[in-house]
């Protein structure tokens, strides 16, 4: 007896739009991987008897910072690159990009190299570079969530487009009908 032949298919795309709960979730599993050696420094200093002085004033938050802010700019890039449309306003990416540099990115590395200069870092240098941490991660984390949904919605609708285009037709492996 012959078989009969497998039908062919054509999967469908997702129906849900992603979410930003997902987007969130993708940044903050990235920064992991800046705080990991943050988590290492802080057993470490804490076991040699170092206080919170010695641990906040290692110059490794200054260098953390400065890893954050460029790698939001990096995600902002490859999101407006990845959009085919003017939907997303330009503009104010530009301006986010543009305040992340001027206000984090270019200070992270003077505070840095202040930090590793000095004998005894100052209580105001050390707030300065826990500041400049916590707005490098945030804007890493605000940034590299909106970055990634913009690239998901990108491929969502891409994928929506094609599916749309042959509403009747089965797709064979490249793509063609």
């Amino acid at each position: 007896m012959n078989p009969s032949p497998m039908p062919e298919t054509k999967t469908k795309p997702v129906d849900d739009q992603p979410e930003m709960q997902e987007s969130f979730n993708a940044a903050a599993a990235e920064s992991l991987f800046v705080l990991l050696p943050l988590i290492v420094l802080t057993i470490v200093l804490l076991r040699k008897g170092n206080g919170a002085r010695g641990l906040f004033g290692s110059p490794e938050w200054s260098f953390a910072g400065a890893i954050l802010l460029g790698q939001s700019i990096i995600k902002v890039i490859y999101a407006i690159s990845s959009i085919r449309t003017r939907k997303y306003k330009l503009e104010f990416i530009v301006l986010v990009v543009a305040g992340a540099m001027v206000l984090g990115l270019a200070p992270s590395p003077i505070v840095l190299s202040i930090m590793l200069t000095s004998e005894t870092p100052s209580l105001g240098m050390i707030s300065l570079q826990l500041a400049l941490f916590a707005i490098g991660l945030t804007v890493f984390l605000v940034v590299g969530m909106l970055a990634h949904f913009i690239r998901a919605m990108g491929k969502w609708q891409d994928e929506k487009q094609l599916f749309r285009a042959t509403p009747n037709k089965s797709l064979d492996a490249s793509g063609t009908t």
